[in-house]
């Protein structure tokens, strides 16, 4: 396009074949501030992203928190086969207790802990029941024929 434009040296008009009128917004050098404050605000968006993803995947959560475990074991028979595991304590073998049977400990969250319960006379019922913190968890019960239950799980 060929334009009509001012000369500098002279006060009138003057055609000038290979004159291109500017255009404001073909800046060939942006404003640095604009360039920094438009990195600053990016640099800001992505830890923000990774903030919120760490969030999501609980790599800020505190430490583990403790429960009161209860064991406890049922048998219209008087007696049962007990074995345990938590981590406190466990058995390696079955051992014979007097029913109602119970056990009290301070697991973390996390602890792997079970309980079997075996009705030796061969008769009536066996229940077993884990308690977190007062309240029921996780429990079985089992009648003649079957004389055993199980009851087991990862402390939350």
């Amino acid at each position: 396009m060929r334009c009509l434009r001012l000369c500098s040296t002279r006060k009138h008009l003057k055609f000038d074949p290979f004159y291109q009128p500017v255009n404001p917004m073909d800046r060939v050098n942006p404003n640095p501030r604009r360039v920094l404050l438009m990195q600053t605000l990016l640099v800001i968006v992505v830890c923000v992203v990774v903030f919120i993803w760490l969030w999501g995947i609980g790599a800020f959560k505190g430490p583990s928190k403790e429960h009161s475990i209860t064991f406890r074991v049922q048998a219209t028979g008087g007696v049962a086969l007990v074995t345990y595991s938590d981590a406190v304590a466990s058995t390696k073998n079955a051992i014979l207790v007097t029913a109602p049977w119970s056990r009290t400990a301070t697991n973390p969250s996390g602890t792997e802990i079970y309980l079997t319960a075996g009705n030796p006379s061969q008769s009536g019922t066996v229940e077993c029941k884990l308690l977190i913190d007062g309240r029921e968890w996780k429990s079985d019960k089992a009648s003649y024929p079957d004389d055993s239950v199980a009851c087991a799980g990862i402390v939350p």
